[in-house]
C-alpha cells in the first residue's frame, strides 16, 4: 500500500512520534532535552501551530498539534529534528542521521480525542520511568499544565485554557483525569494508537480520505506537468548547450587569435634584438660603427619590456577585485529556512566589501582581506559585516578571473544560522 500523503487539515489534531534510527538514544543529557524544547518554542512562534501536550523520552517523542498558516506537519518535524540532529551531533562527536527518516503521524477529531490523546502521551513514559508520576517527569507538557508559572516556554496558556475548557476544570481536575485510567483503558487507547490512521467519527474519517484523494489527484497532474516541463526544459537545454558551443568557440578563437599574436610580436622582438646583437659582435670585430647598434639595441630591449609589462599588467588585472562587482546568485545550504533574496550584488570598492542585500539591512560595509593562490591564478578573500544588534555575517570567496563564487554564514538574533553558497552570473563590472 502507498504511503498518505502528508496533508493539510485545518481544526485537527496530529499526533506525532518521531524515534530514533535503530531505536537509539536521541537524548542522552538533560542539555539535550533542553535544547529540544528549545526548538520547539522558537518553531513553534515562527509557524504560529498550536501545541497540546509533549514528552521527550529518551528513544522518541510524542507531540500533539493542531496545524495554523498551511504549514504542514512534515515542515514543522523536519526542521526541528535537523536543527537538533546538528547539536546532539556537535555536542556527542556523532555524525549521520539521528532520527528515523519518516516520523508517524495520526490525524485526530479534535472535539473526541484531545483528552484522550493528552492522557496517553502523559503515560506512556512510564514503560521508562516506572517509578515516577507523571507531574514528576519534568520533560513533558505536565508540569506546565499543573504549574501556570512555567507556561511561558514553550508559550502553551491559549492552548492550556482550552484544555481546561474542554475538561470543564483547571489542574486539579487534568490531575485527576490523567491519573483516573485503568491498565485496561491505557492499553485499548494504545491499540487504537498503533493501529489507526486517522481517529474520528465516519464524517471525519470521510473528510480526511476526500482530502487525501484531492491531494493525491494534485500530485499526479504536478508529476504529470512535471514530465511535460522536464521534456520542455531539456529540449531548451540542449538548444542553448548548442548556442553556447558556438559562442565559446567564437570567443576561444578570438583570445586564440590574441594570444598568437601576443607570441609572434614576441618572437619578432627577440629575433630582433638578437639579430642586432649578433651585429653588433661583428661590427666590433672589424672595427666597425657599433654605436649605431648601440641604441638600436637599447630601443629593442625597451619595446620588449614593454610588451612584457603590458602583458603582465593584462594578466593581473584580470585577477583583480579591487574596483570591480558581480552579480551573484545564492542558494541555502543550510540552517533556518526563510524567505531571503537569492540575488546580490557584490562590490569591493576602497578595500570594502559591499553588499547590496546586506547594506539594506543595516550591516556594515567591512574592509576585506585577500590572498593569492594555487600558484598566484585564484583571488581569496574574506570578511565578516556586523550591525547594531550584533548580528554577524561571516563572507568566504574566490575569484578565478571567470567565476566569482563562495559561502556567506549568516548569524542573527535568537540563535537563528543560515548559510548559502554564492556564485557569479554574468560578467565583473567596472566601478
Amino acid at each position: 500500500m502507498a504511503r498518505l500523503p502528508r496533508i493539510y487539515v485545518e481544526g485537527a489534531l496530529y499526533y506525532v512520534t518521531s524515534r530514533g534510527v535503530h531505536n537509539q538514544e536521541i537524548f542522552m543529557t538533560p542539555s539535550d532535552y533542553k535544547d529540544y524544547i528549545d526548538l520547539i518554542a522558537e518553531y513553534k512562534q515562527q509557524f504560529g501551530f498550536k501545541l497540546f501536550s509533549y514528552t521527550l523520552l529518551s528513544t522518541h517523542i510524542h507531540m500533539l498539534i493542531e496545524l495554523k498558516n498551511n504549514i504542514t506537519i512534515s515542515n514543522i518535524i523536519r526542521d526541528i529534528n535537523s536543527r537538533y540532529t546538528k547539536i546532539f551531533n556537535r555536542r556527542h562527536t556523532k555524525k549521520g542521521n539521528l532520527f528515523q527518516t519518516r516520523f508517524k503521524a495520526i490525524i485526530a477529531e479534535k472535539e473526541t480525542y484531545l483528552l484522550l490523546l493528552i492522557r496517553h502521551m502523559l503515560l506512556d513514559f512510564k514503560r521508562v520511568e516506572t517509578t515516577k508520576g507523571p507531574e514528576e517527569f519534568h520533560y513533558s507538557s505536565y508540569i506546565q499544565f499543573l504549574e501556570p508559572t512555567k507556561r511561558q516556554h514553550p508559550n502553551v496558556e491559549e492552548e492550556i485554557e482550552e484544555i481546561f475548557s474542554v475538561l470543564g476544570g483547571r489542574e486539579e481536575a487534568l490531575s485527576e483525569f490523567i491519573s483516573n485510567i485503568d491498565k485496561k483503558g491505557i492499553g485499548e487507547l494504545k491499540k487504537i494508537v498503533g493501529k489507526k490512521k486517522f481517529l474520528g467519527s465516519e464524517n471525519f474519517v470521510a473528510h480526511i480520505e476526500d482530502i487525501i484523494k484531492e491531494t493525491r489527484e494534485k500530485q499526479k497532474k504536478k508529476k504529470q506537468f512535471s514530465k511535460r516541463v522536464l521534456a520542455l526544459y531539456i529540449a531548451g537545454a540542449l538548444a542553448i548547450i548548442f548556442v553556447s558551443i558556438a559562442v565559446i568557440n567564437h570567443f576561444y578563437r578570438q583570445s586564440l587569435t590574441l594570444r598568437t599574436e601576443y607570441g609572434k610580436t614576441l618572437a619578432l622582438y627577440q629575433r630582433t634584438l638578437e639579430m642586432l646583437k649578433k651585429e653588433q659582435k661583428e661590427a666590433l670585430r672589424t672595427r666597425g660603427d657599433i654605436e649605431s647598434y648601440q641604441w638600436k639595441i637599447r630601443l629593442a630591449e625597451k619595446a620588449l619590456e614593454e610588451l612584457k609589462a603590458e602583458r603582465k599588467k593584462v594578466i593581473e588585472d584580470e585577477k583583480a577585485i579591487e574596483g570591480y562587482s558581480w552579480v551573484v546568485k545564492l542558494t541555502q545550504i543550510g540552517g533556518l529556512k526563510r524567505q531571503f533574496p537569492d540575488i546580490d550584488t557584490l562590490s569591493f570598492i576602497n578595500n570594502a566589501l559591499i553588499s547590496k542585500n546586506m547594506e539594506q539591512q543595516g550591516f556594515s560595509s567591512p574592509k576585506y582581506s585577500k590572498r593569492q593562490v594555487q600558484g598566484g591564478n585564484v583571488i581569496s578573500w574574506e570578511a565578516i559585516q556586523s550591525n547594531s544588534k550584533g548580528e554577524t555575517v561571516s563572507w568566504r570567496g574566490k575569484w578565478n578571473g571567470k567565476r566569482m563564487r563562495g559561502v556567506i554564514s549568516m548569524r542573527l538574533g535568537s540563535g537563528i544560522s543560515m548559510d548559502f553558497s554564492f556564485v557569479s552570473v554574468g560578467e565583473r563590472i567596472k566601478k
